[in-house]
């Protein structure tokens, strides 16, 4: 029978610690390599695995360089797709703040015709009552 060796308090919380580091960086890579949906599949799969009591070797070689090409294109597909819409709606968006900037400039641009048009009527009253005021005097 082997010997089991005791692990201090110390010791057993400074592997916790390692063990949550770990698995941390596993969950960035996943994430970081797949979409959400892809990502929460993978982690359900290993989960799966995990309460069957499967090795760490069994849950690596479950994840196979093929499954992950295809769940690569999945997500990369994902990717360009929402990259597309993004697209669309910044470019709807752009041309929506352009239609709005070219208004609010053409309404400047009128209401600023309609003052001196103004302006000048009140002018030429203005000279009109003036001149008559002479031509009286």
């Amino acid at each position: 029978a082997p010997l089991e060796r005791q692990w201090t308090e110390k010791q057993k919380a400074a592997a916790v610690r390692i063990q949550a580091a770990q698995r941390g960086r596993q969950a960035r890579h996943i994430l970081g390599a797949n979409d959400l949906d892809a990502a929460r599949d993978i982690f359900a799969a290993r989960q799966a695995m995990r309460e069957r009591h499967l090795e760490a070797s069994t849950l690596a070689r479950h994840h196979s360089q093929a499954e992950g090409d295809v769940v690569t294109l999945m997500a990369n597909k994902k990717v360009l797709e929402e990259a597309h819409q993004y697209q669309k709606k910044r470019k709807d968006e752009d041309e929506l703040a352009a239609i709005q900037m070219q208004s609010l400039y053409r309404g400047f641009r009128d209401r600023r015709a309609v003052r001196r048009v103004r302006e000048d009527a009140e002018a030429d009253g203005r000279h009109a009552m003036h001149q008559r005021q002479l031509d009286s005097a």
